[in-house]
């Protein structure tokens, strides 16, 4: 739900502007309703009818005046403080999102499939993205086949001590995490496990040998945040099947992906029919 209600977008209209409100659209609509009343009337340019069109009018044009200005300074303020931090990558992205805000006006909940509620553009989402997902469960074959390597790897590689994971590994698997992503539930990310104390290390290591070797993950390592991304911005941001999901999962989770696939890359491998996100 919180994905929905931060990601979503409506270009209203043309004329709308990035510092748009719902304050802004209110006055419009007053100045709107106070003109069409003044000219039922025959326009009359003397009398109270008159006075209030006149207030109404500039108040909202005041009203603009002042947000387009506000709005102004506080983007210099925001990009001035990003470059004299020398944080770059910020700096880039403000403006790039201070560009298309330009462009496209301001922002808003928007319809999807017609629908306006937050709750039922969720479970809309929801169905669109469960139905375009495959649970790797169903091809058992192949799962008990898997499982059957990996277990004679892991016999094979320490029996003794069922050690799988050793610190170097889960320091490998660290240094592949990317810096700088989003969070998911458990708002964890990559740096909070770099600055930690490297006591940290060990007991991961603990963990995901014990998940080795009884089999079993937590169940948080399958709960995400799925945010919807527009695929074509060209084209229909109104439709459902305009939307891929992005999951945002657990980072404790990744780092046990890459540890399992650093230790059972050779015994890892997808269908010859796919390109992408392979090694060359």
């Amino acid at each position: 739900m919180h994905a929905i209600l931060v990601c979503l977008f409506i270009i209203c209209c043309n004329s709308s502007k990035p510092y748009w409100t719902a304050e802004l659209q209110q006055l419009k609509e007053n100045s709107i309703q106070a003109c069409k009343a003044w000219s039922a009337a025959g326009k009359p340019r003397q009398g109270w009818l008159n006075k209030i069109r006149l207030h109404a009018k500039y108040k909202y044009k005041a009203a603009i005046r002042n947000a387009a200005l506000s709005f102004e300074w506080d983007l210099d303020d925001e990009l001035s403080y990003c470059y004299l931090q020398k944080d770059m990558d910020k700096f880039r992205k403000k403006k790039k999102a201070t560009v298309f805000q330009k462009k496209y006006g301001f922002f808003a909940y928007m319809q999807i499939n017609g629908l306006t509620q937050a709750e039922s553009i969720a479970e809309t989402f929801k169905q669109s993205f469960s139905d375009s997902c495959f649970d790797s469960y169903c091809d058992k074959s192949s799962f008990d086949e898997l499982c059957t390597r990996l277990h004679s790897e892991s016999e094979m590689s320490d029996s003794s001590t069922n050690n799988v994971f050793s610190v170097p590994d889960i320091e490998k698997a660290l240094s592949c995490l990317k810096s700088g992503k989003a969070a998911g539930v458990d708002n964890i990310v990559k740096e909070h496990l770099i600055r930690s104390h490297p006591a940290l290390i060990v007991h991961l290591k603990l963990m995901f040998n014990i998940m080795s070797v009884h089999g079993f993950v937590p169940d948080g390592f399958g709960i995400g945040i799925i945010v919807p991304i527009v695929k074509d911005n060209m084209g229909n941001i109104t439709d459902v099947n305009n939307y891929r999901g992005i999951t945002l999962c657990s980072v404790i989770s990744k780092l046990f992906e890459y540890c399992m696939l650093h230790k059972y890359e050779s015994y890892i491998t997808s269908n010859d029919l796919q390109f992408g996100f392979k090694k060359t």
